[in-house]
């Protein structure tokens, strides 16, 4: 049998302060969309006013590099957000997002979402305060990333070559 958008939205950070009720109305301004292996959900430098949930498989974010290839930065999983800084602040992407295998997602585009402010803004505020959170994880675990990072090359630097110490 297959899942209600709600139950859908259900397998995602977006529900973790939804009432049942408030899933619901969520639901009502959603869509459900599948793409293949290595479909294009955006690429950079495109504005699509939309945020995506993964509800199934996964997406790889890229980075195009300066000869034209792509480097994966980071592969994102089931009950992940997709597109939501550009979703928030109308601001083209700012990298390109692909399948990776089968994935379903859930779409919620901004126009819908901004209409229920007027109608349910406590969901808004909910579903606001989710993204944020998701966002803040995001640099938190860049930043540990980064000093990471800087870490293993001042380290290997200043002895005089490599070491094997560190993430990398």
């Amino acid at each position: 049998m297959p899942q209600t958008t709600c139950e859908l939205i259900k397998s995602s950070v977006l529900s973790n302060d939804l009432t049942q009720e408030e899933c619901l109305t969520l639901a009502s301004i959603c869509t459900v969309k599948d793409f293949q292996d290595d479909d294009i959900i955006f690429k950079e430098g495109e504005i699509t006013h939309s945020l995506f949930v993964i509800v199934d498989g996964k997406a790889g974010v890229n980075k195009e590099v300066v000869d034209g290839d792509d480097i994966t930065l980071h592969v994102l999983k089931k009950g992940d957000l997709i597109g939501e800084m550009s979703f928030l602040d109308g601001q083209p992407h700012s990298v390109t997002v692909k399948s990776l295998g089968k994935t379903q997602t859930v779409v919620i585009q901004r126009d819908g979402f901004e209409e229920l402010l007027n109608t349910h803004p406590h969901l808004v505020y909910k579903v606001m305060k989710t993204i944020i959170r998701t966002s803040h994880d995001i640099v938190r675990k860049m930043n540990a990333q980064y000093l990471q990072l800087n870490n293993y090359v001042n380290t290997g630097m200043s002895a005089g070559g490599y070491t094997s110490g560190g993430m990398y």
